[in-house]
């Protein structure tokens, strides 16, 4: 089966590659990618800025993993770590596309990273995962500035007035109502009902959008409500803010927003059809449709609704995950007596603006933390291709995997 399987592949993609022109060293290069970043495994550490080209990979005495996570890129191709230092404090380090060490951030309370959105005017947007040391009023989010250690913005424990009036109206308007820690009667104090968790963000030219969840929301049908939000990069305006489960929304980095479906069972746990397109448009012939695509053969029966990213000239990257049918895990990491085992695996799909398959990444196991492929793979919003880290035994790797250029 597995010859047959990657005979399958190498035919699909040979074809596919010939027919965009490309010679047998371009198809290599793409497959292959090209090793940009290595980053060494090392405990805690105080001298965080004298090791820049190392990762935390340690446990805490309870036992809880901190790992470095890839948390982005941006316009000009740099790179983004979020890199663990002690227990729940994090720096935050950018490297240029050739992998030299370029600026880091002053040390920060969190415990992991949620994605960076970087605006073409230069505002490094930081998703957190939270380390409520004080009860929060606000949203797991700092923005930075290149050349300013300290967050310009932090909004964990305040939002900007018009924002937070007018994100508490929206809430209201839509029957739900966000209390604030001190509204909250003492049994309420121990919950996390009252805070909110970041996934993305997404960013355009001058612009953030992200999804926030909280417990007050809670869910209908079985599935999360969501506030979804934009706004200006430079956090004075919000220009949309929407409490929803039916559809997800996508801010692509040209500035548009991209709804996203699917036929998905819940009780069967099943899809066949995915669907994406412009807000402004009627939903048309799904993006993807299992019993037609012939690349669907490399996916395989089992997977989860796919979690799309898009570029600037509208490349589609399609990530599908699934748990791995053995009863044995694979080791990917082993350092510092640290061994981390895992049985999810994720594969890439990436689809030209017109659709057709330019890329295929087989399926492979993902580290232990890498919960959303967004910590995985980060498309370059030029379109020329995508970074992708790998977490090996000793070391985590970044590689560059170069997309073969399209006519507009």
């Amino acid at each position: 089966m597995k010859i047959l399987y990657y005979a399958i592949f190498t035919f699909m993609l040979v074809f596919t590659f010939t027919s965009l022109s490309l010679n047998d060293r371009d198809i290599q290069k793409i497959l292959k990618g090209k090793v940009i970043l290595r980053l060494h495994y090392r405990e805690r550490t105080k001298n965080y800025l004298g090791k820049p080209y190392t990762i935390g990979m340690f446990k805490f005495e309870h036992g809880a993993l901190y790992s470095g996570d890839f948390v982005g890129t941006d316009w000009d191709g740099n790179i983004y770590i979020f890199d663990p230092i002690d227990v729940d404090l994090h720096v935050l380090k950018r490297f240029n596309k050739r992998g030299l060490f370029m600026e880091s951030w002053d040390p920060i309370n969190a415990k992991r990273g949620c994605g960076v959105a970087v605006t073409k005017d230069g505002y490094i947007w930081l998703g957190l995962r939270w380390v409520v040391e004080e009860r929060p009023n606000g949203w797991p989010i700092v923005v930075y500035r290149s050349g300013i250690k300290k967050p310009v913005m932090d909004w964990r424990y305040k939002l900007p007035k018009a924002i937070d009036e007018k994100v508490r109206a929206i809430l209201k308007e839509t029957g739900f109502e966000w209390k604030k820690w001190e509204e909250l009667p003492d049994y309420d104090f121990a919950t996390n009902d009252w805070y909110f968790a970041i996934y993305g963000p997404q960013y355009a030219q001058d612009r953030v959008a992200f999804e926030l969840l909280a417990g007050f929301l809670r869910h209908e049908n079985q599935i999360a409500r969501v506030l979804w939000v934009l706004i200006s990069s430079d956090g004075k305006y919000l220009f949309e803010a929407k409490v929803k489960t039916d559809l997800s929304y996508y801010l692509s980095p040209d500035g548009k927003i991209w709804k996203h479906d699917s036929d998905f069972n819940l009780r069967k746990w099943t899809w066949s059809k995915f669907w994406l397109w412009e807000r402004s448009k009627e939903r048309n012939e799904p993006l993807i449709d299992r019993t037609k695509e012939p690349w669907m053969s490399l996916i395989g029966k089992r997977s989860y609704v796919p979690i799309i990213d898009m570029d600037a000239i509208g490349n589609i990257y399609v990530f599908l995950e699934r748990f791995i049918q053995s009863n044995k895990q694979k080791i990917i990491v082993k350092s510092n007596k640290i061994v981390v085992n895992n049985n999810r695996e994720f594969t890439l799909i990436v689809l030209s603006r017109k659709h057709h398959l330019i890329f295929h990444l087989p399926w492979r196991p993902v580290f232990e933390s890498q919960v959303f492929p967004d910590y995985w793979i980060h498309p370059l919003p030029d379109g020329s291709g995508f970074y992708r880290i790998e977490y090996r035994e000793r070391e985590a790797v970044i590689y560059f995997h170069p997309l073969p250029s399209q006519k507009r």
